[in-house]
């Protein structure tokens, strides 16, 4: 049955990992979203995939596992995946946490990034947002005054040095998203 509705499917997500079984691991977990959003999935090498023989990608999920976003293989298939399939959505899934990660994430173009740490049904919505066309980059990570020793400084400060409130630094569509993300619901509620 899965088959059969990974068949009618209205497009295409690519999951690229190079570990075969993180790569398998994500696509189970994967699947009934895939299913959900009338998405085919794919699995490939980073490495190793043909984007011209995937006529209908729509999103490219890039376990990135603890490889810094910032190394040159990293950084050489988000830049394929720009160049090839420039409509592509890019989601980057990585065990860092850092807000030097999360800005090179946002600065290499990808769409959204989600470390594993996420809760899998928030991690859900965040792919269903950045499949739909949203942004997704946990405010909690850029936020998050213990990273900021060892990245300069990113999030705009008050004259006191506080940091600013989240409603100032995202809009009032932006917060009422986030805040139906955090409660779990589906994107089609939102």
């Amino acid at each position: 049955m899965v088959e059969a509705l990974q068949q009618s499917a209205n497009g295409v997500s690519i999951i690229l990992d190079p570990m075969k079984f993180r790569r398998a691991g994500l696509a189970s977990v994967l699947t009934p979203w895939a299913i959900e959003n009338s998405i085919r999935l794919e699995q490939s090498s980073p490495d190793g995939p043909d984007l011209h023989s995937i006529p209908d990608l729509r999103m490219a999920i890039l376990n990135l596992g603890g490889t810094s976003i910032g190394e040159k293989d990293s950084l050489m298939v988000i830049e394929k995946l720009h160049d090839l399939a420039p409509e592509t959505r890019i989601a980057i899934i990585s065990d860092r946490e850092d807000t030097t990660e999360v800005v090179a994430a946002f600065r290499s173009g990808a769409h959204g990034y989600i470390p594993t740490s996420t809760e899998p049904l928030v991690a859900l919505q965040a792919l269903s947002f950045v499949l739909a066309g949203g942004s997704f980059f946990p405010p909690t990570v850029l936020l998050n005054k213990q990273h900021h020793h060892s990245a300069p400084r990113t999030t705009p400060r008050r004259d006191n040095d506080a940091p600013l409130s989240t409603s100032r630094l995202f809009t009032p569509s932006q917060l009422r998203v986030m805040a139906q993300l955090k409660d779990g619901k589906s994107n089609k509620l939102i």
